[in-house]
């Protein structure tokens, strides 16, 4: 998935004029971060959770929290000027990886309570 990223990035940078539309240029991050975040916190997280720990159940649950981010940044929802679309999606952002902290936390003391045989 990276090396495609990559040369599809490339790609992109080599053909469109970028000092036209700059947002162009993101298109390619932006698809693979969605790919990428929904498989590993989404997909595996669930995964996990059935499996492994029910403490995985924090990974899926942080994907579905930034799924209002996309939509805040698809509709340019702003709520002020000193807090628009951005800085919703970073607030969400933020709140989804304190989540995945969450989430190794509670299975790292799983782990160590199983070790001690509680």
């Amino acid at each position: 998935k990276m090396i495609l990223a990559i040369i599809a990035a490339t790609f992109v940078f080599a053909t469109v004029d970028l000092t036209v539309d700059p947002q162009k240029g993101l298109v390619v991050p932006t698809l693979n971060s969605i790919i990428g975040l929904s498989l590993s916190l989404g997909v595996l997280g669930y995964y996990y959770q059935r499996n492994i720990d029910t403490s995985f159940r924090y990974l899926w649950m942080s994907t579905l929290i930034l799924i209002p981010s996309a939509v805040f940044q698809a509709m340019k929802i702003n709520f002020h000027q000193w807090f628009d679309r951005n800085d919703v999606s970073h607030v969400l952002l933020i709140t989804s990886l304190f989540m995945y902290f969450i989430c190794i936390e509670k299975y790292a003391k799983s782990l160590l309570l199983e070790k001690r045989g509680i």
